[in-house]
């Protein structure tokens, strides 16, 4: 008694001890929660103040970059307006003579218009007059040679004229060039107004003219990219035209170096300088407003943090109680499912584990798979290939399908048996939380019973209820399975028709009429072999296909032999006499119509020639012209007496075509073409007459409605008649 205590006080305090770990655990998980959160936080939070740095001062330098682009085309635009005034002017001057003091008269007003110091016409020999009457020789100014050669251009001056823009037009074809000088200086104060930190570059950096106020405006001829310090792969992003910003110190100070080119024939580039001090307190708003915002964020994280702890341990709470929950349910589902003919089992993809229900073993006698390839090999050879397909699809998500049903055979026993069962598998897909295909799961369905009564209706509609031979449907279906299905091997379909059999109902009863079909059933039954086709059409009328008849010689051989059986059938006291006819395929028919009526026009000639006649199919060149022939025919036909006129037969097609046609009457327009009097001229005795020499190869009997070939014909009544086969038209 006392060991059995201190065992349970043992057990409760190991239990305790448990429980305290466990909680110890749990909260040491929050706290390193906790802590990594607040972490993230921090360092969000320090992203987001550096970003909203970054961004701002990137804004300020693109408002500042958008404002020197801006003043740019301005700058470009005035420049090329006094280039375009001053091609008005050599207009002017073109094949105009005059002496020098003439021409610097006429130039005076356009210089000063222009704000350019002078204004000179130099000759082809680079000889000028200014307006104050000094003499200049500018045939060595690279910028006269390409104003003489055609080309107007802004360039900054050479030798004496370094320092000054000038302003070059050709005039005239060759006769020489306007000249124009403007001191850089005055340029920077015209063009730059309003105190900016702007200035005039040539390509290689060397200043040429800034802004009055500007610092650079003591600097003109130096190299700007020596002053700032700027890398060569930016001066040359600067030299090559590209609008660049770049950030350099010297002796001024910190600057943003904003260069944009300009686009004119001497790539000058036009550029500002921001000083980073004066940048920086024009976005520090932002950086006030992102402090702010960091702390909301902070206190946000804050309050956050304590709804996590909150929820998580109100959460652990339902966690427990749902547990609990769970495996109620499940102990529940379990003694349900022990008395339930449905297995329920669930697939994990990712360990390639299987786990059927308990039930399985009773219901189908072996013990459970533990993987797919297991439950395959449980499964019927048949079925087992299309089973392993859908199952890849489902776990691997080759399709988009997440739900299959199959049907399939499951073996039942040891696994050296041979007995199997139908089953329905119904499969569902569910994804983890990383939207991976996780689990399958589903139910086995035993369905054999379903499967039989499915079966049984299937063959009770295709079964005759009398003869329990293959009905019409059945029979064709037979049939066409194996002309379509099959390789084309030679075989012969026969079709029989009870003699009398009208006869047989009226004098001795329905009954006995029965009593007939059901004897000629059975004894076709027995008579043709287990790889033979045999069926009742409808009526009194039976089919049957048989292998491996590959000639004329054969069949006929096949139908003697059923002919002699047939020869002594009773059924009672009344004979069973019966009158068939055969068709060979393919030779007589390649499907089951072209053989049917192949077969049918056979047995209208056995019928005709007597009772208990077998026939075999004959090709048109032995066709016999019965009103069962031609209506199996492929194309419009009809016959008519010469004698008489008298319209015989027309068949199908033939009535399809014209629907006044009436047998039995005289050969009439009004039956063909709607005329009302009889046919002149149509002369049927001669069209005998010279259809039996084979003069005759076509014509007409009324006119020229339709051609046709012509064939003297002997009709079942004995009257000679024309038959006439509509092939061509």
């Amino acid at each position: 008694m006392r060991y059995n205590k201190e065992k349970k006080v043992k057990k409760e305090v190991t239990a305790a001890m448990n429980h305290t770990a466990r909680k110890v655990s749990m909260y040491t998980l929050m706290a390193l929660l906790l802590v990594a959160t607040a972490v993230m936080v921090f360092l969000s939070v320090l992203s987001y103040d550096r970003t909203t740095q970054r961004e701002a001062r990137a804004a300020a330098l693109g408002n500042m970059s958008a404002r020197i682009e801006s003043r740019g085309k301005q700058l470009r635009l005035i420049l090329e307006d006094r280039l375009d005034a001053l091609e008005g002017v050599a207009g002017t001057l073109q094949g105009r003579p005059g002496d020098a003091e003439d021409l610097a008269t006429l130039l005076r007003a356009p210089a000063r218009a222009m704000g350019l110091q002078w204004l000179c016409f130099a000759g082809a020999d680079g000889q000028a007059v200014r307006d104050d009457g000094e003499v200049l020789d500018l045939s060595g100014l690279s910028c006269f040679q390409r104003a003489l050669a055609g080309e107007s251009l802004l360039c900054d001056g050479e030798g004496d004229y370094a320092g000054y823009l000038l302003l070059a037009v050709p005039v005239g074809d060759g006769e020489g060039a306007l000249l124009g000088m403007q001191n850089m200086a005055g340029l920077g104060r015209d063009l730059f107004p309003g105190g900016i930190n702007v200035c005039l570059l040539r390509a290689d950096g060397r200043i040429l003219t800034a802004a009055p106020e500007s610092p650079l405006a003591n600097r003109v001829g130096e190299n700007l990219y020596d002053m700032l310090q700027v890398d060569g792969a930016a001066a040359e992003a600067v030299s090559a035209g590209e609008t660049t910003i770049q950030r350099g110190s010297s002796a001024m100070g910190d600057f943003y170096a904003v260069c944009v080119p300009l686009g004119t024939e001497s790539n000058w580039l036009l550029c500002g300088l921001i000083p980073v001090s004066a940048l920086e307190t024009q976005f520090s708003f932002v950086n006030e407003a992102a402090f702010v915002l960091e702390a909301r964020l902070g206190l946000c994280a804050l309050v956050l943090i304590a709804l996590v702890a909150w929820f998580s341990w109100a959460s652990n709470r339902r966690l427990r109680a749902e547990k609990l929950r769970l495996e109620w349910s499940e102990e529940r589902y379990r003694i349900l499912a022990e008395d339930s003919n449905e297995v329920i089992w669930e697939y994990d993809v990712l360990n390639d584990q299987l786990r059927l229900g308990e039930n399985f073993a009773y219901i189908y006698g072996h013990e459970g798979a533990h993987t797919i390839e297991e439950l395959l090999d449980n499964a019927h050879p048949q079925e087992r290939e299309h089973l392993a397909q859908v199952f890849n699809a489902l776990r691997t998500g080759a399709g988009s399908e997440t739900h299959a049903t199959v049907d399939f055979r499951v073996r039942m026993g040891a696994a050296d048996s041979a007995r199997y069962t139908w089953c329905r598998a119904h499969m569902s897909v569910l994804f983890d939380g990383r939207r991976r295909r996780r689990w399958l799961i589903g139910k086995l369905t035993d369905i054999s019973q379903e499967r039989l009564n499915a079966e049984r209706l299937e063959k009770r509609a295709r079964t005759d209820a009398l003869t329990g031979l293959l009905n019409r449907a059945g029979l064709e279906d037979a049939i066409r399975m194996r002309l379509e299905g099959g390789p084309r091997r030679k075989c012969a379909v026969v079709l029989l028709d009870i003699d009398d059999f009208k006869e047989i109902n009226d004098f001795y009863g329905h009954d006995v009429g029965d009593d007939v079909l059901r004897t000629l059933a059975d004894f076709l039954r027995g008579h043709f072999r287990g790889t033979d086709i045999v069926g009742r059409l409808g009526g009194d009328e039976f089919m049957a296909l048989m292998e491996g008849v590959d000639s004329a010689e054969r069949l006929m051989h096949a139908l003697t032999r059923l002919k002699q059986g047939l020869a002594r059938l009773h059924a009672g006291e009344v004979r069973v006499g019966c009158s068939a006819g055969a068709a060979l395929f393919p030779e007589n028919g390649n499907s089951f119509d072209a053989l049917y009526k192949s077969a049918d026009v056979a047995l209208y000639n056995a019928k005709r020639a007597g009772k208990g006649r077998f026939s075999l199919f004959a090709e048109e060149a032995d066709f016999s012209p019965t009103p069962q022939a031609l209506e199996h025919m492929e194309y419009a036909a009809y016959v008519v007496d010469p004698r008489t006129r008298e319209l015989l037969f027309a068949n199908a097609k033939m009535c399809a075509r014209f629907p006044n046609l009436r047998p039995g009457e005289k050969c009439y327009r009004a039956l063909m073409d709607g005329a009302e009097a009889p046919c002149e001229g149509c002369d049927a005795k001669a069209l005998l007459a010279q259809a039996r020499e084979g003069a005759a190869d076509g014509g007409a009997l009324c006119g020229e409605w339709l051609r046709a070939s012509l064939t003297p014909v002997r009709w079942p009544d004995g009257r000679e008649a024309l038959l006439f086969t509509c092939k061509r038209g």
